[in-house]
């Protein structure tokens, strides 16, 4: 940030020695303090985009400094287009941060970009800046910014241009699609003035601002010799606002050609391929340059950087749809979801194969005992080495070779290299530790200690620090054999980050909707603590009077007091009940009563079933066997499905409000579950969608409730489903295992 703001001030105003001293000392306690860095993104919070560069940013900010605290605010310029939108979020904004202003100011995207040209000195006077997830010719159109560093992205498809004709001489046209937001109608010109200054030799059509009900008619016609280029759908013409990855997503589903993309977000989910820089790797880049001002540099003498170059991914599975040979690619394209080789399904028979093949040759060594012996022991030792060598080598599956006796690394095959991004030149010779392999606590005498052991590892996932400084998950395998006589580890190592962070993905959303689902309860909650407390207060009033009498009756005292007892523990098992329902903790597995369970829930939101008019009527076989489950997971899901039938009798005359929850025994080992409601019911085109992330049929609905309630049926081994009901309404069916005896 260049010299501390109070130095600044004195040299300017050239007062004493004093004075200098006075002004700089609170600069000095300043800069001891936690720097604060604000994230400013242009659109909302869900975009996958934002998800990803946040990210980035967090961990590159984390590879500079220990503490930096971070705050994110969104102007989902996409719904909020007008002036006055901007207007209210500079007073919130200024009012937000006048105690605690930031160090600085990232701000994300053009439209975030232009906000903080136009609004810093009311916000952030004097603060610097850098700006990220724009291009170069948004940067010219943008009104005059100072005092910033960035590095711009390319979205661009002259590399689509340039390069996709080379690898399918059959595609004679190019179908470009956008949206309706402005967005979209800026990247379709920026396409469109590509195509005019680029001889591909391909016919472009376009697709602008379509309803998505004509669009999926539309790319499901298009001839065999198209490639569709899908740019961004923010906005549809009825001024419904999406997310560009998942309508990417559907339209891969429903097109007849292969479709790519301009942004790596787009990646995954039924897109052949992308050509885009990484928003991941744009946050990093964005947190070395915050790191650097942080540092002392000033923002224009850093200035804004070349940015990276744009690169080919693609899908193996998409790649197989469309008969697209993954050999002839654009130079340099990545492709991942290859199906997995010999190594990935059968990696227990190999690697005995390979602790066979060794100790084989051990064996044969100790018994040559004659010349004649010796000659042929070297001659098939030789040949055992060279298959154990091609094994070795040829292996879809990293493995390394670590010497028992000192813990060094003496070979590595190439997937060791790719999945490690470590050169084999750099592994020979260094122990794991030195690699970058992360052991908790005693990391030295750990290792140590595993040496001596000797003991085999299964499945054992250790955190890996790779050269790029990303934190990855390896599952380990290891078998101590016998090599050119000395004994040694095969070291076989499986990536699992994906994995992991799936995992902690959900467990992320469960509790979102947790707490999602506590705003909604917090009137039930109100209700259920009050009346113990109330009850609390008026027995001690009445203990007080009694206890004033010049002779208290000693009994009535005793009975409030015992009164007053109950309604204390009344109160702490509302609150216990609550804790439990947004505490974040691991699955626990246990034997329960279902109808207890189901009875109990609707207890803990009684009041907020009595304040929308609705009666509950419960359907329960007497003597029904436990499932097994996790207790707070299975009772979320129940109250999911209970506010959802509230919420679709919104609209239903209060005398017709009713849910029905019944439970009966659908066969030898499942239980079923069915919450029926008369609300308005569920559209036929709806019902194959309602269980989706994102997918809400209700106006500023999340679309996760019901999506949690078939996450946690999945995990159970249960089901979920849903069908029209003959009242009107709609029942929803949760099938889950009994327990097992």
């Amino acid at each position: 940030m260049g010299k501390p703001i109070g130095s600044r001030v004195a040299a300017r105003s050239g007062v004493g020695f004093l004075m200098l001293v006075l002004l700089l000392a609170p600069a000095a306690l300043a800069k001891d303090a936690t720097p604060r860095v604000l994230l400013l993104f242009s659109h909302d919070r869900l975009l996958p985009a934002n998800a990803e560069l946040e990210e980035g940013f967090r961990e590159g900010i984390g590879r500079h400094r220990d503490e930096v605290e971070i705050f994110a605010e969104f102007l989902d310029v996409v719904r909020f287009p007008e002036r006055s939108h901007a207007e209210s979020m500079t007073r919130y904004l200024r009012e937000r941060y006048a105690g605690q202003p930031p160090d600085v100011v990232v701000a994300i995207g053009p439209q975030s970009i232009g906000f903080l040209a136009g609004h810093r000195e009311q916000l952030f006077p004097g603060t610097p800046g850098v700006i990220a997830g724009f291009t170069n010719r948004d940067l010219i159109a943008a009104e005059p910014i100072t005092e910033v560093a960035g590095r711009p992205m390319v979205w661009t498809i002259e590399p689509i241009l340039d390069e996709i004709p080379k690898c399918r001489s059959d595609i004679r046209r190019l179908h470009l699609i956008a949206g309706a937001a402005p967005f979209d109608q800026q990247r379709l010109q920026d396409a469109l003035k590509v195509c005019e200054a680029t001889d591909s030799g391909l016919a472009v059509t376009t697709s602008v601002g379509e309803e998505l009900s004509s669009l999926h008619d539309a790319v499901a016609r298009l001839p065999r010799n198209t490639l569709v280029v899908y740019l961004s759908y923010f906005l549809t013409p009825g001024g419904a606002t999406t997310v560009p990855r998942e309508v990417g997503s559907e339209l891969a589903a429903s097109a007849s050609v292969p479709v790519i993309g301009l942004f790596d977000t787009y990646f995954g989910d039924g897109i052949t391929g992308v050509c885009a820089a990484s928003f991941r790797d744009e946050g990093i880049a964005a947190a070395d340059l915050v790191s650097r001002i942080l540092a002392g540099e000033a923002p224009d003498s850093i200035g804004i950087l070349p940015p990276a170059e744009p690169r080919f991914v693609f899908d193996a599975r998409q790649l197989k749809r469309w008969n697209w040979d993954p050999d002839v690619l654009p130079a340099g394209s990545i492709v991942r979801h290859r199906t997995p080789g010999l190594w990935e399904q059968h990696r227990g028979a190999v690697l005995g194969s390979l602790a066979v093949l060794l100790v084989q040759s051990s064996l044969i060594g100790g018994l040559v005992v004659t010349k004649r012996r010796q000659t042929r022991m070297a001659q098939a030792l030789r040949r055992s080495e060279a298959r154990f060598a091609g094994i070795f080598a040829g292996s879809p599956s990293a493995v390394a070779i670590v010497r028992q006796s000192d813990g060094r690394t003496v070979e590595v095959n190439p997937a060791w290299e790719s999945t490690t991004g470590i050169p084999r030149a750099d592994s020979i010779g260094r122990t794991p530790l030195e690699l970058g392999f992360v052991i908790e606590g005693d990391s030295e005498q750990r290792f140590t200690e595993f040496l001596k052991s000797g003991k085999p590892l299964r499945n054992y996932e250790q955190a890996f620090r790779a050269p790029d400084h990303r934190m990855l998950t390896l599952s380990l395998a290891t078998e101590l054999v016998e090599l050119h006589g000395e004994p040694c580890y095969v070291v076989m190592a499986e990536d699992v980050t994906g994995v992991r962070e799936a995992t902690e993905a959900r467990r992320q959303l469960s509790r979102a909707s947790r707490l999602a689902q506590l705003g909604e309860m917090t009137a039930a909650i109100s209700h259920e603590v009050n009346q113990p407390l109330a009850a609390i207060l008026s027995n001690t009033e009445a203990a007080e009077m009694l206890m004033a009498q010049d002779a208290p009756p000693i009994d009535e005292v005793r009975q409030i007091l015992s009164d007053i007892r109950r309604d204390d523990l009344r109160a702490s098992e509302v609150i216990q009940r609550v804790r439990a329902l947004v505490t974040r903790k691991e699955t626990h597995f246990e034997p329960i009563a279902i109808g207890d369970l189901l009875r109990h829930s609707v207890e803990l939101i009684a009041h907020e079933v009595k304040r929308r008019g609705v009666a509950v009527e419960f359907d329960i076989v007497p003597g029904l066997p436990p499932v097994t489950g996790d207790r707070g997971q299975l009772e979320q899901a129940f109250l999911n499905l209970i506010f959802n039938a509230m919420e679709a009798m919104a609209e239903t005359p209060v005398a017709r409000r009713q849910i029905t929850v019944s439970a009966v025994v659908e066969s030898a080992d499942r239980l079923r579950i069915t919450v029926g409601d008369r609300g308005t019911g569920i559209d036929d085109g709806n019902l194959g969608k309602i269980f989706d992330s994102f997918f809400s049929t209700k106006e500023g609905g999340m679309g996760l409730g019901l999506a949690l309630v078939h996450s946690i049926a999945e995990l159970h081994g249960g089901r979920i489903g849903a069908e029209n009901n003959a009242s009107g309404g709609a029942d929803f069916h949760l099938t889950l295992p009994l327990q097992r005896s």
